[in-house]
């Protein structure tokens, strides 16, 4: 089944320290790394543990496969091999170094030019991260700069700027849902064959296997071989992905919601929706939720040549996107032939785009009131149907508040002679209070003083990577209300209600709905919740950090969201799958 699209740019073109201890562990027994991790992780999950470095210390070994090890035990690699977070290599000239940039970065203007001045002076002295980040400072100045993207590493695929990040993540998309279809089709075959089987027995069986499948590679195979227009065959799938815990069975059900041509099919899938995480589908709806594509089109003629110019524009979510097409039309041959033919091919340029919109805005207009059907069913909440008043919904039950969005400008030139997008993020607004220790490179900073080009102890959830990124910016809100967290090491974290922390073995958890007996992943072990409670209302603050979107927060090291859009994950403690978890 083809995923539901609002991409106007393909569409629109010309046809983080040690915590009280938590549980008393016996040492695994496994001389395994990665078993070993896994077996710690799972500890984590059941109540907490209070250091995983000294349960993890007689596995830490040099070999690739046992990194993910290292990182748990609060290690990350650099120049000079593992070494444990807080003890970075220095010497006299990286300190002095790291002075002067901090002074030039104090002294230097908020120019698109200083800023680039500043990104050069970086690059001279190879501090590669601070160069990144003002780079990006740059670009969010002057986003038409082809110039800053391709030193950021953007490339320019169908007519978009993508980003270095955004195409790995196509290409090993790509990699893996070929590698799942290639592993998963002969026993997909083999169960659809069964469930059309006049055979009683065999169906039974078949719908055995299919029930027993869990595994999130294999609900991309089901996509494609299973919706083909058989009314048992789209049920039984829809049923599978409904018992399926990962997110991607959730996001495979929003599409049959949305696109199945069966009703009976897609009121399946929105039943077994409801008994989803909101977490798993309603972002996934929101995202697809996109206003009609405003268009204005203008036309000019000289000299026997025509330029078209016209802008598409359209919301959605968390960004505005707009899409400039110019075209030049010149006709070889007499001028007043020439004008004449250039205007008759401008106009049907301009009736295909016309049209090419209407059929865009008509389907969109269709997926809307599908989605506007699911997101009603599964909230149960009576929101006006408009994408705006739906965001604003979400926003408000997550206790965000979305700033400005960002335009993504993309330009389109074409030239006919005749011989006769960067991305940008968008802020949400989850903060902490001034004073918020901040662990970074240098030690703990409080989280107001931290500015563009700092950079933080972060984490990938995927993988459990440990290692130091960039802040690309910090941003701040107006005062709000607070919540009050009590860790049982005695120390408190106060922060908005909507912010995020890693609940082991439950994931993102906003604060509002953390309680007492929660336990919080930290750098290198766990600490639990003690209490909640409400706060003054307060300026504060937060950081967008590159690739992994996490820090560090609190003088015991909890892990925090960063101030970007929270990405879906199976993983229950950052590094383990939740299918490994029930592999005891």
């Amino acid at each position: 089944m083809l995923k539901c699209s609002t991409q106007i740019m393909i569409i629109v073109v010309v046809a983080g320290l040690s915590s009280t201890a938590v549980v008393v562990a016996e040492r695994p027994v496994s001389r395994n790394s990665r078993e070993t991790l896994a077996q710690v992780l799972r500890l984590e999950v059941d109540g907490g543990v209070a250091n995983r470095a000294e349960l993890l210390q007689g596995v830490l070994g040099n070999s690739k496969r046992d990194a993910p090890a290292r990182w748990q035990s609060g290690q990350v690699r650099t120049h000079a091999g593992w070494v444990a977070y807080d003890q970075q290599p220095t010497s006299d000239k990286l300190l002095a170094l790291r002075s002067e940039y901090r002074q030039r970065r104090s002294d230097a203007g908020e120019s698109f030019e200083e800023r680039l001045k500043l990104a050069d002076w970086c690059r001279t002295h190879r501090l590669w991260d601070q160069e990144r980040a003002h780079l990006v400072e740059a670009l969010e100045i002057q986003p038409t700069s082809e110039a800053v993207r391709r030193r950021l590493g953007y490339r320019m695929i169908g007519g978009i700027w993508l980003s270095p990040q955004q195409i790995e993540m196509f290409k090993e998309e790509q990699q893996t849902r070929a590698a799942a279809l290639n592993r998963w089709q002969p026993r997909i075959l083999k169960i659809r064959n069964g469930l059309s089987s006049p055979s009683e027995r065999r169906r039974k069986k078949a719908e055995k296997e299919l029930a027993a499948i869990t595994d999130p590679e294999a609900v991309y195979a089901m996509e494609q071989l299973f919706f083909r227009g058989q009314e048992p065959e789209e049920l039984a799938a829809t049923r599978t992905f409904g018992q399926m815990t990962v997110y991607q069975a959730a996001h495979a059900l929003v599409d049959v919601a949305i696109a199945a041509n069966n009703s009976r099919v897609r009121d399946a899938a929105i039943e077994e929706l409801q008994n989803k995480p909101h977490k798993q589908s309603v972002p996934e709806l929101l995202g697809r939720l996109t206003t009609p594509i405003e268009t204005d089109i203008e036309a000019s003629y000289r000299n026997g040549s025509a330029f078209i110019r016209q802008v598409y524009y359209r919301e959605q979510q968390y960004q505005k996107r707009a899409l400039v097409v110019e075209s030049t039309i010149d006709f070889i041959g007499p001028t007043d032939m020439n004008t004449a033919s250039s205007r008759r091919f401008a106009e049907d340029i301009s009736r295909r785009q016309k049209e090419t919109t209407r059929q865009i805005n008509a389907q969109a207009q269709k997926d809307n009131a599908r989605i506007y059907t699911v997101l009603a069913a599964i909230s149960e909440v009576d929101v006006s149907n408009s994408p705006q008043k739906w965001w604003a919904w979400w926003n408000s039950e997550q206790d965000t508040e979305v700033g400005e969005k960002p335009v993504d400008l993309s330009y389109n030139q074409n030239y006919f002679s005749f011989d006769q997008g960067y991305q940008q993020y968008t802020p949400t607004a989850e903060c902490f209070q001034a004073g918020t220790p901040v662990w970074t490179d240098e030690g703990f900073v409080a989280i107001e003083k931290i500015r563009a080009g700092d950079r933080v102890l972060s984490k990938n959830i995927e993988t459990g990577e440990l290692m130091y990124k960039p802040v690309l910016r910090p941003t701040q809100r107006t005062p709000q209300e607070l919540k009050t967290i009590l860790l049982q090491g005695g120390e408190t974290l106060v922060c908005t209600g909507g912010h995020p922390f890693w609940h082991s073995g439950h994931g993102w958890t906003m604060a509002k709905n953390l309680a007492a007996g929660n336990v919080l992943h930290t750098v290198i072990g766990s600490q639990k919740v003690a209490a909640i409670s409400g706060g003054a209302a307060e300026k504060v603050y937060n950081l967008v950090v590159a690739d992994f979107h996490t820090y560090f927060v609190g003088r015991g090291m909890v892990l925090s969201h960063d101030n970007a859009i929270r990405e879906p994950t199976n993983a229950i403690v950052p590094g383990l799958m939740r299918e490994e978890l029930t592999a005891r």
